[in-house]
């Protein structure tokens, strides 16, 4: 069982990577730059809330293209 403290972020099912963090900013490696675009393309007023968040998702979550940024990007935004 993982535990963790901090606020919910609730996101539905089928989370896939390009959804974390959107192709278009992979040309970059500076990873706040990544951090500020995380979910941009599901909510622009997501990126802001990640800082301390735990992240409740549908089943599915990361799936797709296994773009390996998409992790990092979540944790450069701070989620715990």
């Amino acid at each position: 069982m993982m535990e963790g403290t901090g606020h919910a972020v609730c996101l539905g099912p089928d989370i896939d990577t390009d959804l974390i963090i959107a192709g278009r900013y992979l040309r970059t490696k500076d990873r706040t730059v990544w951090a500020e675009h995380v979910f941009e393309d599901l909510d622009p007023a997501l990126a802001p809330r990640m800082q301390g968040a735990v992240i409740l998702a549908g089943k599915n979550m990361g799936c797709g293209s296994s773009r390996e940024q998409a992790p990092v990007a979540l944790r450069e935004a701070g989620v715990v």
